[in-house]
């Protein structure tokens, strides 16, 4: 069984639904938030989630030059 072929605009999307959902996660599991007893390194999950956004405004420029020229 072949899957269709992944494009550039299907990567943008899949990073931005992750950046999404681990900003989302970050937030809600939060000492703020709520209590919870998850044990999760916040430091090193919030920086995940910078560099997937970061990547996902990557590619969402590239996709706005593109369609510019």
């Amino acid at each position: 069984m072949l899957l269709p072929p992944l494009l550039f605009s299907d990567l943008g999307i899949m990073f931005m639904v992750g950046a999404v959902l681990l900003l989302l996660s970050t937030e809600v599991l939060s000492a703020y938030y709520g209590q919870t007893n998850i044990v999760i390194n916040y430091k090193k999950m919030r920086m995940i989630t910078f560099i997937v956004t970061g990547v996902f405004f990557i590619f969402a420029t590239i996709q706005l030059i593109s369609l510019i020229l």
